[in-house]
């Protein structure tokens, strides 16, 4: 009786013991992603595999299904390959590798790209604020060397993520900082958090304290923060006046 060939539309089995049992050629194209399915060559690798009736019956264990789907397998060690897990020769399995290799290289370049795009958009956050961005890091790294929240809220995944970021302006940043520290006195009741109001102030004037110590900066420090932050909030600078207010009334608060 003749195996079943490679059918779109036809239902993949459960994955309950998939990984223990044989698998055939078949169930290979089946788990393949949506994009390699595209390829402009796989319809002439379904052909090749419903063509052979040794290729249906071939069946995979789980080591040689690891190096095609993975893949791990290079297309000039297929001797080799065929040898050991008595596998009839053929171009399908070549085909298939050559597809799987072209299917990681463009992921890994898109992934690449996504990466370049996200550094880009995180770039356009004012300098001061991802200045603010590392120090939260720094705050938690005291509490979670990992720093779970951190990363899961300042190294986003996405290029919205990253543009959203960017995007914020100083008054979204001090709801932005208000949030954190609200996360982090939740998952770590033991860290010392500081006022987000007070914190704020002192990011705007460039001189944000000692993560570890949470040791203020002294009276200079402060007087030279606000200096420079007026030069880049200052509306003939190219800032907004909101933000240049902000500047004053950190300063205000803060008795510098």
């Amino acid at each position: 009786m003749a195996r079943a060939g490679y059918t779109a539309g036809r239902k993949r089995r459960g994955k309950r013991g998939a990984a223990a049992r044989p698998r055939s050629l078949a169930e290979l194209l089946y788990v393949q992603a949506v994009s390699f399915k595209k390829q402009a060559s796989f319809p002439e690798l379904v052909a090749m595999l419903n063509a052979s009736v040794l290729l249906r019956g071939a069946r995979l264990g789980q080591r040689p299904w690891k190096l095609l789907a993975e893949p791990r397998l290079k297309p000039e060690h297929l001797p080799d390959f065929y040898a050991t897990y008595r596998l009839p020769k053929s171009p399908f399995f070549e085909l298939f590798l050559r597809l799987k290799w072209a299917e990681r290289e463009r992921k890994a370049m898109a992934k690449a790209d996504r990466a370049g795009r996200i550094r880009t958009a995180l770039a356009a956050v004012p300098e001061p604020f991802s200045r603010l961005m590392a120090w939260l890091g720094a705050l938690e790294s005291t509490a979670n060397p990992k720093k779970p929240l951190w990363k899961a809220r300042y190294q986003p995944r996405s290029i919205k993520s990253a543009g959203a970021l960017a995007s914020l302006e100083p008054l979204g940043w001090k709801d932005e900082l208000a949030d954190a520290l609200l996360a982090f006195r939740l998952s770590y009741p033991g860290l010392r958090v500081p006022d987000p109001g007070r914190l704020f102030d002192l990011a705007m004037l460039e001189s944000l304290p000692d993560a570890r110590t949470g040791r203020e900066p002294d009276a200079d420090t402060l007087r030279a923060g606000w200096r420079l932050a007026c030069k880049r909030w200052h509306p003939d600078s190219g800032g907004s006046s909101d933000a240049f207010r902000l500047v004053e009334d950190a300063r205000r608060r803060l008795g510098v």
